[in-house]
């Protein structure tokens, strides 16, 4: 249109830096993650309780901990799309809504089957904040911070998972397991039904689908009110893909860093959920108290919210090679976890002559329940 001003989107958020728009983008992103994150950890704080509750083997707990882990893998898939069609706050609120109306209904569920068809429904839902957190902030930010508040987003997955743990060892003794999935179920509707109004959008997917609308000037007023009322926004420094073939992922020398990303997600998400899955379900299976057990799990996690902090500039300036070397780091740190299970032949707390923390955290149950 003649006489219609152009305005480079990027350019304009690399010139306004960071601002009140990215800081609600990001305040959201959190708060919904925490509550993906919370979800994930809370049956595996669950599982140690469900074993004395309905007189089953910790054995057959192995396919309700994987089942929201199955769930995740098409719900990533699912709602990925969903944000590219759809826009990303629809994908972000209609899967917190999913997983909070199934993760409800768990705690009313009466044996594992239930439990498991549950838990593989909410983790569908589960699995569609992960991509859209990430894409809506990567989206919203400029090019120097992209990376950066795309991971502080996530830092909000390993503090639900913490506030799972706390949750499970304060609330549990007193008002059993199903509060945790109480929790877990209305938390997410009422932070969904709340995005709908205060939650905005990603602005590069308004640029791409409604460049010249309300929605789009309103969202771009929140960076710089004095734009043309006209301007017609465009996205200069990234090339769109006409489809959602998978096969542009793989174009323009994409055809082995694709594959990777997808390995090292995959491997990273395996460890970080058998983790969290089993661990306090093993501690108490070593006689440590249930708080005790409950409280070292949500320690895993907070350790996630540490690394998350401190790495997240240097995975900013490093890009994969950055990626590569965390994996690096950690992977013979996740390795000694299974090595010390499998050359311990007995709790170190049962060895008088080899006193450990575990040994401690023993003696001092033992000591306040009076034995």
């Amino acid at each position: 249109m003649a006489g219609q001003p152009e305005i480079q989107l990027s350019r304009l958020l690399d010139e306004r830096g960071l601002s009140s728009f990215q800081i609600r983008v990001l305040v959201w992103s959190i708060l919904i993650a925490i509550i993906d994150g919370y979800d994930i950890a809370a049956i595996s704080f669950a599982a140690p309780h469900l074993v004395a509750a309905w007189g089953v083997e910790r054995s057959a707990l192995g396919p309700v901990l994987s089942a929201s882990n199955f769930g995740f893998l098409f719900g990533a898939a699912i709602f990925g799309w969903v944000g590219d069609r759809c826009g990303r706050k629809a994908a972000l609120v209609s899967a917190s809504l999913l997983f909070g109306v199934f993760t409800f209904a768990a705690a009313y569920s009466t044996d594992l089957t239930q439990l498991f068809w549950l838990r593989l429904v909410a983790g569908i839902g589960i699995g569609g904040v992960i991509p859209n957190v990430v894409a809506i902030n990567a989206e919203s930010a400029p090019r120097s911070l992209r990376a950066t508040l795309a991971i502080v987003a996530m830092v909000g997955l390993p503090l639900g998972g913490t506030a799972a743990g706390l949750a499970a060892a304060a609330l549990m003794p007193h008002f059993g397991w199903p509060i945790l999935f109480e929790i877990g179920g209305i938390v997410p509707i009422v932070v969904a039904l709340a995005a709908i109004v205060g939650m905005p959008e990603s602005i590069k997917y308004m640029a791409l689908h409604d460049s010249r609308g309300e929605r789009m000037r309103r969202l771009v007023a929140a960076i710089r009110p004095d734009l043309p009322a006209n301007a017609r926004f465009v996205i200069e420094d990234e090339k769109q893909s006409p489809s959602s073939n998978p096969v542009y992922l793989f174009r323009d020398g994409l055809w082995l860093i694709t594959p990777l990303s997808w390995l090292m997600f995959a491997l990273n998400l395996m460890g970080f959920h058998f983790l969290i899955a089993w661990t306090p379900t093993l501690l108490m299976a070593a006689k440590l108290p249930p708080a005790t057990a409950a409280l070292a799990g949500g320690l895993l996690q907070g350790g996630g919210v540490v690394g998350a902090l401190t790495l997240s500039s240097w995975v900013q300036r490093y890009h994969f090679l950055g990626l590569s070397l965390l994996f690096v780091l950690a992977v013979p740190l996740v390795g000694s976890i299974g090595y010390a299970g499998l050359t311990s032949a007995a709790p170190c707390w049962r060895r008088p002559s080899a006193p450990g923390f575990w040994w401690w955290a023993s003696r001092s149950a033992s000591m306040r329940s009076g034995r």
